[in-house]
Formats: structure tokens, sequence, C-alpha cells
């Protein structure tokens, strides 16, 4: 997205840019409403609304072309950045409320790195689904696989998941897996 920026405490990787910066809301709303609902409780919604409206407003998902940045909170911060690479699934939950004010939870679940969830954004289909079309644009080319005489020469694939590997596109257990294919198959 042109004229957009990744936030100042995170370095851009070589040649990355920014594909789609969201940040979370009306969740304030919510909490505070429940909060009045609950009328013996009033006391605490003074003292619970602004802490949860303030880290509401600071919620955040920035995707770039090589990774997703999930970043939340003014009172309790975080940040966890996921490789678009390494991203298994995302997936979307959507209260009543939420399918008709256009918000909903945003589940990213990503290898060896657990599962994340961002809770109230803004139309988190459009993030879903970015961050699937990107994930899947991420994915390295794959030499083909060796079937026989026809298929290609097996030190020629081998060399093609060395060269793979040694950029970081394949894990060790990714290379190791396709090595025991070419050398046992």
């Amino acid at each position: 997205m042109p004229g957009v920026r990744l936030p100042m405490e995170l370095q851009p990787l070589e040649g990355e840019e920014v594909v789609l910066d969201q940040r979370g809301w009306f969740s304030w709303i919510f909490i505070t409403a429940v909060h009045v609902i609950i009328l013996p409780l009033l006391p605490l919604l003074l003292i619970d609304a602004p802490y949860y409206y303030m880290n509401a407003r600071k919620r955040r998902i920035v995707i770039t072309n090589r990774r997703v940045l999930l970043m939340w909170g003014n009172v309790d911060q975080g940040q966890r950045v996921i490789p678009l690479n390494q991203v298994v699934e995302a997936t979307v939950t959507r209260s009543w409320w939420g399918r008709r004010l256009g918000y909903g939870d945003l589940h990213i679940t990503a290898f060896g790195l657990g599962s994340m969830r961002m809770w109230q954004m803004k139309n988190p289909y459009q993030l879903r689904d970015e961050i699937l079309r990107r994930k899947d644009d991420a994915r390295p080319a794959a030499p083909q696989e060796s079937r026989g005489p026809e298929g290609g020469d097996a030190l020629r694939q081998m060399e093609g998941w060395a060269a793979l590997h040694a950029k970081g596109q394949l894990t060790d257990e990714e290379f190791a897996d396709r090595k025991a294919k070419i050398l046992g198959g």
C-alpha cells in the first residue's frame, strides 16, 4: 500500500512492502456495554473500562509481502511476528452482533508458533483472505519430484532443495523429508 509504513519499532526486511494495515475497533463499546448492564459492578466500570478501551484501541495487524505483524495494547503491550511461509491457517469467528456490525475474531495458526487470536477486528474476512492469498504467494517454488527416468535427475532435484534450504525457505525437517524421498524412492 503506497504511503503505509511499518511501525517505528519494526525494522523492514530487504524487499519487504506493506500490503494491508488494519487496526482494531469497537471492542471498547462492547466491553463498556457489558459493564453498564451489570449495574452492581458500576464502580468496576470506572476502573476497568478505560483500561480495556486503551488496550483495544491499540490492536493492529500489518500484512506485508513476507510476514504478518500482530501488535496490541497500550497498557499491556505485545507483539508477534509470523513469517507468511509458516502460516498454517487463518480462520474467523463472529458473534451475532459481530455479523451485524462488521467485526469478528481472527485466529492465525502458524507452524512452530502456535495459534494467535486478534479479537474484534473490523472486516476479519478481508484480513483472513489477504493472509491466505499472501501465504500462497510466499511459498517457494518446489522442484518436481522424480518419478523415474522421465521425471528428472535426482541430483538436480537435490541441488534445488539444498538451494531453497540454504535460503531459509525450507526448514531442516522439510529438507530432510524431501531428501529421504529422493534417496529412498
